[in-house]
């Protein structure tokens, strides 16, 4: 593909900082910051390493504002969040196609729900990257020609980059989301169009990783470096490293904060543009810490039979993003692509049985079986099981429908929905000229003649029902 190729579809889904009709659309889109009072001691500052400057442009821009604790909870649209305090700060990124991702929090971007913190979006928002304006009005088309990019979790940590060291540092929304290709081979857009825009205009592209030093004893958290890693090499990144720092500061915006404001420029070069080949983690040496740390032997069917603890470490990996026990219901939930369906255990057991055989593990007996089914449970535990609005998300067989903006979502697991319609959303061109009784009889003739012959012909019978059923589809009707 022809670099004018890349650019042209970068430049389509990436907004440029310096775009105006791209930061109206984004300042629509967010709480109005016009008159917030800009404190340079707030943490985004004092404890983030943001400078003052750089806040002010992403206020400006529409990609930070204020945010009371019950606009997060709309937001969000979770009624049982648990906020402190009643002023939050949002980052969001700018996109011109309105798929920007807002993530809310007065810690990092971090919110607790149910206990433990998570990081959250809109339901119905993607998990693309956020792309923060870059210093000077300097497109990212532009800052990606120059061949490295960095990536990292969060976007106060892409922030304190940005505005520090002016490394173009693109942030993702979970340490799971690096990686631009999905699990079902669907991929990320922006994230994989600046990466292989990266790629192709660049003699020796160079993809550095920051995710925090907790890697070292944080298993998922090194599994999705390791993952990255290789999707970054398999993309055509020649170089592709995750610096590390002193240990005592677990973010790379915690570092850069202890650092004396003249001297982080220095730093952000000497420790992630160039570190030390010693604190340079390759894809060898990250695998060589999993080998140490969490790879256990593999057990085959003529081994020492395992314990259900053992048995669950091999393959809890399985169930860990498609399986849920909720307490709440009293049942397990099984994500099959578009809702969580209901299981019983018996089901469980009889696919973690199949599960293990395929693997030659020995389990003993069915009670041994059931411990580990229990263990399980345990593993995959959420108190209670909160679906999206369903007065704002109605699912179909071909994804989720936001009727606050009129727009078809792709099915996610965030939305918590456990039903949907067995037939596919169309998005038809109504015209207004027509008659309710010739839309029908257009788009739903099967419903129409089947009720019509119920009713004997009369329309207004037909039209009655069907206020009905929009009464209780449209929850007005109690």
């Amino acid at each position: 593909m022809q670099n004018q190729d890349y650019a042209t579809l970068v430049s389509s889904v990436i907004s440029d900082s310096n775009n105006s009709s791209t930061i109206n659309n984004a300042s629509s889109a967010t709480k109005n910051t016009q008159g917030i009072k800009f404190d340079p001691k707030y943490e985004w500052c004092a404890e983030s390493g943001v400078t003052e400057e750089y806040c002010r442009l992403l206020i400006s821009t529409g990609c930070l504002g204020a945010y009371e604790a019950s606009d997060v909870k709309k937001l969000l649209s979770l009624p049982k969040l648990e906020l402190s305090g009643d002023m939050f700060w949002g980052i969001r990124s700018i996109d011109p196609a309105q798929k920007s991702t807002l993530c809310i929090g007065k810690k990092g971007l971090q919110i607790k729900t149910g206990g433990k913190p998570k990081y959250r979006t809109p339901y119905g928002g993607d998990t693309d990257a956020i792309f923060l304006p870059l210093p000077e009005g300097k497109p990212w088309v532009r800052a990606a020609t120059e061949g490295v990019i960095a990536v990292t979790e969060g976007g106060k940590k892409a922030a304190s980059l940005i505005s520090n060291g002016n490394l173009p540092t693109i942030s993702v929304t979970g340490v799971d989301c690096a990686a631009p290709t999905l699990k079902d081979g669907k991929v990320r857009e922006r994230l994989n169009c600046v990466l292989s825009f990266t790629v192709e205009c660049s003699e020796e592209p160079t993809a550095i990783i920051v995710f925090d030093m907790d890697f070292v004893r944080n298993k998922d958290v090194l599994r999705a470096l390791i993952k990255a890693h290789e999707a970054y090499l398999a993309k055509g990144f020649q170089k592709v490293f995750t610096p590390v720092w002193d240990e005592k500061y677990k973010g790379v915006d915690d570092a850069i904060a202890a650092v004396e404001p003249s001297e982080r420029k220095n730093w952000i070069n000497a420790n992630i543009r160039n570190p030390k080949e010693e604190n340079k983690m390759t894809l060898d040496k990250l695998k060589q810490i999993w080998e140490k740390q969490f790879a256990k032997k593999k057990v085959s069917a003529s081994d020492k039979k395992l314990d259900g603890e053992e048995i669950v470490e091999l393959i809890l990996d399985e169930y860990r993003t498609n399986w849920k026990w909720c307490n709440q219901l009293g049942y397990w939930l099984h994500w099959n692509g578009k809702t969580w369906d209901k299981k019983d255990n018996k089901t469980v057991a009889a696919n973690t049985q199949s599960l293990l055989k395929s693997r030659g593990i020995r389990y003993g007996s069915s009670s041994k079986l059931n411990d580990v089914v229990e263990q399980l449970s345990n593993d995959l535990f959420v108190e209670t099981w909160e679906p999206a609005d369903r007065k704002r998300y109605i699912a179909f067989n071909n994804g989720v429908y936001d009727t606050e903006i009129s727009k078809l979502l792709p099915h996610q697991q965030g939305y918590m929905l456990t039903s949907c319609l067995s037939r596919d959303f169309e998005d038809i061109e109504v015209n207004q000229e027509e008659t309710l009784e010739q839309l029908l009889k257009q788009y739903c003739p099967e419903f129409w003649k089947a009720y019509s012959w119920q009713f004997d012909d009369d329309d207004y019978k037909v039209l009655k029902l069907l206020a009905v059923i929009a009464g209780c589809l449209t929850f007005q009707f109690r």
